[in-house]
């Protein structure tokens, strides 16, 4: 014989159950979410990660052409005044070993 009782057990049970797969199906969907969110993270940091990449060889090339021309202004004056260049470094040597030695 079903009881009033008997019939509120299997009622509860059966939204105890309902309220576990519906956990469940929460749970299933925030992990989904969850990855797809790690995803589009990960590649948006590789677009970064290339971009600066790309803009950082792009100024390494810019020093090394304002680099190389200001090192071929200083071997031009070099080769074209050689004497007075040895005077140059002499005195910046002396100059240096005094501030250095004087410590």
């Amino acid at each position: 014989m079903i009881t009033p009782q008997t019939h509120s057990k299997d009622n509860n049970f059966k939204k105890a159950s309902a309220d576990s797969y519906d956990a469940d199906s929460n749970v299933k969907t925030i992990k989904e979410s969850g990855e797809a969110l790690a995803g589009h993270i990960k590649e948006d940091t590789m677009d970064i990660v290339q971009s600066v990449a790309a803009d950082g060889k792009e100024k390494l090339k810019e020093v090394k052409s304002y680099a190389r021309s200001y090192l071929d202004m200083i071997e031009h004056e070099v080769t074209a005044k050689p004497v007075q260049s040895i005077a140059i470094a002499f005195a910046s040597g002396y100059f240096i070993n005094l501030l250095i030695g004087r410590r």
